[in-house]
């Protein structure tokens, strides 16, 4: 007989318009509670201040791209009393394109740690697709759950679906920033497609720079700009084709399929990369994707000069979708979550009857720990040292897994001249052992000259093997606290300095210095190496510097990888590696 005892599902999200917010947080909930309408399921706001009780208090919680270091005691505190947190991560966030709006905050390595702490202590991960699954691997021991993306609601049926969009053949694309470059790069192709066939209409929705990135006749472009959820599924269902290429990156594999998905319920023939998102897809409708950009050329002509099939793979699609898609049928998330829950349901009474409630709650800017942090600075400025370092000790033993907490501890302890701060800087620096900020207060609190340069010879030789923009994340700090250095005694440092340059090739300040302390350490060579660079350097910017005030970087970024798709067009289904 199935176990109908009252239960509460809590899980923290953004309450926005984006499909993250949809797909993932809330229409899964809304099936949840209609699954299991003995349930209560609640979706409250991240930034609520009612989160930290709800969460400690929930029968199951569920943290989705959760980065609050203040929701780690909580998970701890759940599991001491027999209760389970789930957490769930939806994006490749180490790899994402430069031209995508989340570039700037995953380029923080700090972000990325913090995604991973949450990996090690959560009870489980929940992710969207395979390449997630592999991605993830390795950051955590713990069991790696495949949700997938599946259509919210029943769809129309196919004849239905066919009568609505016309009588010419509508070629479709739609995507977000993030997926630029994998439509700049089959441009050409769809370009030749509209060549051949003029009768067709190419519709394409996305950010408002496409038309004039691409090119096409007015008469056969038919362009959206990138609206709500809703917006796009109109759009969509007007399609009689849709392509999804996606160029073989780590960020790309590690996409769900839902756009193959929407696709085939809106009576749209997905046309699919053979990339390892769609793999299941495609083996389970038995629709052939395409390896190359001649590939997709052929598929599409095929489609455009045999009209019955077209027809058929997109009735086969949408039957797929109907008979194997939909969240209403899925029962996944459901019995994950089932297995999830404590054998004694929680005590705590909530406001909320059964069924599914989303809540805004009472916003609070700012987290716990924030708070502490600011009062621990205002007693230190005030002269209260005692008081200060008593509640930085407290909120760290509070929250041992918080590297701001242990960093401002550590300075305050150095600043009042404690003894205790080399051992107490060993643990945490062992603690948060990829956190590069504690081997830069090791160096700024190091006395001997040698010792110092030793250390910043290791420090740089372990940034270097990171990705650029995590290195360049801590460039203003390092630069700050290594060039005082290096201008008090060049002959220590010199070598350190060179170590530097090839983590930080292109930046001119830093290799400016070093070449002035080269002069000074007699090393003429070497100085007029690099002031050779620099002189090359500033031609290029005198002669350029109006023009490139003017110029984007990430669209720059995003026209050089779509054409390397072009130039590399055997996109080839991507491996088992992510990186």
């Amino acid at each position: 007989m199935p176990d109908l005892t009252p239960r509460t599902i809590v899980q923290l999200v953004a309450l926005d318009e984006t499909g993250d917010s949809y797909y993932r947080m809330r229409w899964p909930a809304v099936q949840l509670a209609a699954q299991a309408p003995h349930w209560r399921v609640i979706n409250l706001d991240a930034t609520a201040s009612e989160r930290y009780v709800w969460a400690e208090m929930a029968d199951l919680l569920v943290l989705i791209q959760c980065a609050d270091p203040d929701m780690l005691p909580v998970i701890e505190k759940r599991r001491a009393q027999g209760r389970q947190t789930l957490v769930e991560y939806n994006d490749n966030h180490y790899d994402p394109p430069v031209w995508s709006p989340a570039a700037d905050q995953w380029a923080s390595p700090l972000l990325q740690q913090m995604y991973e702490r949450f990996m090690v202590h959560g009870d489980a991960l929940a992710v969207t697709g395979p390449g997630l699954e592999r991605l993830f691997r390795s950051k955590t021991t713990k069991p790696i759950h495949i949700l997938k993306n599946h259509f919210p609601e029943d769809p129309l049926p196919f004849a239905a679906l066919q009568q609505a969009k016309g009588n010419q053949i509508r070629l479709g694309w739609a995507g977000s920033l993030g997926h630029m470059a994998d439509l700049l790069a089959v441009m050409p192709t769809l370009k030749k497609l509209l060549e051949r066939f003029p009768e067709i209409k190419l519709c394409l929705m996305g950010n408002e720079a496409i038309p004039s990135l691409i090119r096409v006749p007015e008469a056969q472009l038919e362009f959206r700009k990138w609206g709500t959820i809703h917006d796009y599924y109109a759009f969509v269902k007007t399609l009689h084709i849709g392509i999804a290429p996606l160029q073989d990156t780590g960020y790309n594999r590690c996409r769900s399929d839902v756009k193959a998905v929407e696709l085939a319920a809106l009576g749209a023939v997905p046309v699919l990369q053979n990339a390892l998102p769609y793999r299941d897809f495609l083996s389970e409708t038995g629709l052939v994707g395409f390896s190359s950009l001649d590939g997709l050329f052929e598929r599409l002509v095929g489609y455009l000069l045999h009209p019955a099939g077209l027809e058929a793979d997109a009735r086969c699609a949408h039957r797929y979708v109907q008979a194997q898609r939909l969240a209403s049928q899925r029962r996944e998330r459901y019995e994950l979550y089932a297995t999830m829950l404590a054998a004694t349901p929680s005590k705590y009474f909530w406001p909320q009857s059964a069924g599914y409630h989303e809540v805004s709650g009472t916003p609070e800017p700012g987290t716990p720990s924030q708070k502490l942090l600011q009062h621990g600075r205002n007693l230190w400025q005030h002269g209260a040292h005692p008081a200060a370092l008593q509640v930085l000790g407290g909120a760290v033993q509070a929250n041992p897994f918080h590297p701001d907490l242990a960093l401002a501890e550590l300075r305050f302890m150095h600043l009042a001249g404690l003894a205790d701060v080399p051992a107490r800087l060993s643990a945490y620096a062992q603690r948060f052992a990829e956190d590069a900020r504690f081997a830069l207060f090791a160096l700024a609190i190091e006395k001997n000259l040698h010792k110092r340069a030793g250390l910043w010879s290791d420090l740089a030789e372990r940034l270097a093997g990171l990705p650029r923009c995590a290195a360049d994340f801590y460039f203003e700090q390092i630069s700050k606290l290594f060039l005082k250095d290096l201008r008090a005694d060049p002959g220590i440092y010199l070598e350190a300095g060179e170590c530097w340059l090839r983590v930080y090739p292109g930046r001119a300040d830093l290799r400016l210095e070093v070449a002035q302390a080269a002069e000074r350490c007699g090393r003429f060579a070497q100085a007029q190496d690099h002031y050779r660079w620099l002189q090359g350097a500033l031609a290029l910017y005198t002669d350029n510097q109006a023009f490139l005030g003017g110029v984007s970087p990430k669209t720059v970024a995003a026209w050089s990888a779509a054409l390397h798709g072009r130039l590399h067009s055997d996109w080839s289904p991507a491996g088992e590696d992510i990186y």
